[in-house]
């Protein structure tokens, strides 16, 4: 079984079912920078490590959720792994453990949940070029992930695809919803029509999200009839929603939202 080494930031929960279904298959320890957030209750985080081993490391602790943690060079010089991961790179923490490996000739990963491409002063965006290019490969989880990645130096063949999605199996709906079930589970998940119109209009026309809006929360019986036959055709294709959940989430419109 390979040994893996993975780093990232803050143990939140999508993360930790994350590393607990990945811990079935390796040897994974999971390297943390910070026990708490600073903008989030303590409640909000998980502890829950039951296939992996944690290990939460000493360090100067800045901004929200990050800390430069000088002793990630000494793990990486003393575990022996066979492969690592570097998530949260964009700390002082992860741009350090790359550094280090860099210098020592030692190859790793970058695992990326999304990222928003920036008209970036020269230094800045070579900064960021620095530490992204260069990796082994990549774990992107979407096209537009891909983009940002690409765009700041990676490979485009070294780019791995992996439905990384918040949701469970047992919280996928694996039928077609009436239109009361709907406005029921609207209602559940707190998505009023006004905050949806707020949403779609960052991406369409204040006609065409109005239109839009009303489709979703007012639907007319033909708006109905050809959204059943849009999800009978999803069904009958086969469409594997863990990923299309994966793609939606990278798009700030369904940010907060779950099929």
């Amino acid at each position: 079984m390979k040994k893996i080494l993975y780093m990232t930031n803050l143990p939140v929960p999508y993360k930790i079912d994350f590393f607990n279904e990945l811990g079935k298959n390796m040897d994974l320890t999971v390297v943390f920078e910070r026990r708490t957030a600073s903008d989030r209750e303590d409640s909000w985080l998980s502890s829950s490590f039951f296939n992996f081993k944690a290990m939460f490391i000493n360090g100067k602790e800045y901004g929200n959720e990050a800390a430069f943690c000088p002793e990630i060079c000494s793990i990486i010089r003393k575990g022996k792994f066979d492969e690592i991961v570097v998530g949260a790179y964009y700390t002082l923490t992860g741009m350090l453990a790359i550094q280090y490996m860099k210098i020592h000739k030692i190859s790793y990963y970058l695992s990326s949940d999304g990222g928003f491409i920036k008209d970036d002063k020269k230094i800045k965006r070579y900064i960021k070029q620095h530490f992204i290019r260069g990796a082994k490969g990549y774990f992107s989880p979407s096209k537009m992930t891909d983009q940002y990645l690409i765009h700041y130096g990676a490979n485009e063949k070294k780019i791995h695809r992996y439905p990384f999605t918040s949701l469970k199996h047992s919280d996928l709906i694996m039928r077609v919803l009436n239109n009361s079930e709907k406005q029921k589970l609207k209602k559940k998940l707190k998505i009023t029509e006004e905050k949806f119109k707020e949403r779609a209009m960052l991406f369409l026309s204040k006609e065409e999200a109005s239109n839009f809006t009303r489709s979703v929360f007012h639907p007319t019986k033909e708006d109905i009839e050809d959204d059943k036959k849009h999800c009978h055709y999803l069904l009958g294709k086969g469409v594997n929603f863990e990923n299309l959940q994966s793609e939606l989430s990278s798009d700030p419109l369904f940010e907060g939202f779950s099929l």
